[in-house]
């Protein structure tokens, strides 16, 4: 399946994923034709009901546009004449549920305003430009010096390994405890293997440094190198074995949402608990431990 044609209609009417009929590049004239489209439903807020869709155009200087990638701001606490954040920003509403299409790896549609989307014909305010995964969420002081969330918006591509998978249960079980007849998954998450990462997992045996997990499967062991400080805008973390951990998938989950931390003497706080692991051979830096706490408000 090409993931950039990819489409539902919910009961509500709402649609996730691609409309049909329009295709990426296509022009609008102002927030009302986007509405009657069903490209981003609402004629005010940033974020489309239920997250389906953002549109980025301005109004956040927090904000960053690098194509493939956005770093996106949330909604809320900013003042509308002069565009400074004046409260903080939690997750709730539109944040809440961009984080929850974070988790659920839900597809949303980017639309671009004249001061991102360059050439925009006369006549026209905006640009839709496909389909983009909420690769992550976080919190972070803004510029203005209050709490924003923030997304990191990745482009889909053809190329991405993203598919639908169909799960169905029986008639009899779905009579009995009733279920719907299927479901759909949109699985977008992708784990980043470098040769750093490599290293660590070769160096703990493949066992988790968090819950002492270690995975068999088939093919031989399994686990995950986690960067503690992420790679790439706007975090910029290394790849580095100081800045990468061994984890088990569910951990790796957890870390990336800030579920638990690891303080300076590598006690574990939060929705894990205990002792990090330490090979005597890791050099893990402090500082890559503290940034990833100062995500968690």
């Amino acid at each position: 399946m090409n993931p950039s044609s990819y489409s539902k209609t919910l009961e509500d009417g709402d649609v996730i994923g691609s409309i049909e009929g329009v295709t990426e590049g296509s022009f609008f004239k102002d927030r009302q034709e986007l509405h009657d489209k069903k490209l981003h439903r609402g004629l005010m807020r940033g974020i489309a009901p239920k997250g389906l869709s953002v549109v980025l155009s301005g109004g956040y200087p927090d904000d960053q546009d690098n194509g493939d990638i956005i770093v996106y701001t949330g909604e809320g606490g900013r003042d509308s004449d002069t565009s400074k954040q004046i409260a903080h920003q939690d997750f709730s509403g539109g944040n809440k549920a961009l984080a929850a299409n974070h988790l659920q790896g839900t597809p949303i549609r980017v639309i671009r305003g004249t001061k991102y989307a360059k050439n925009i014909p006369e006549g026209f305010r905006y640009r839709y430009d496909g389909l983009y995964q909420v690769a992550a969420a976080w919190h972070e002081k803004g510029r203005d010096d209050f709490w924003i969330c923030r997304f990191r918006l990745e482009k889909v591509k053809g190329e991405d390994i993203i598919d639908i998978l169909p799960i169905s249960a029986s008639a009899e079980l779905q009579e009995e405890h009733n279920l719907p007849k299927s479901r759909s998954y949109w699985v977008t998450r992708k784990i980043r293997s470098t040769d750093k990462a490599d290293d660590v997992k070769i160096m703990y045996d493949y066992t988790c440094q968090v819950c002492s997990t270690q995975l068999k499967t088939p093919r031989g062991l399994y686990a995950e190198g986690c960067h503690i400080k992420a790679l790439g805008k706007p975090h910029e973390g290394p790849d580095s074995t100081s800045n990468i951990l061994c984890l088990c998938p569910n951990c790796h989950v957890l870390f990336d949402e800030v579920a638990f931390h690891i303080e300076d003497d590598f006690t574990i706080r939060g929705a894990r608990t205990g002792k990090l692991k330490m090979n005597p051979n890791h050099p893990l830096r402090v500082e890559f431990l503290a940034y990833h706490r100062s995500l968690k408000r």
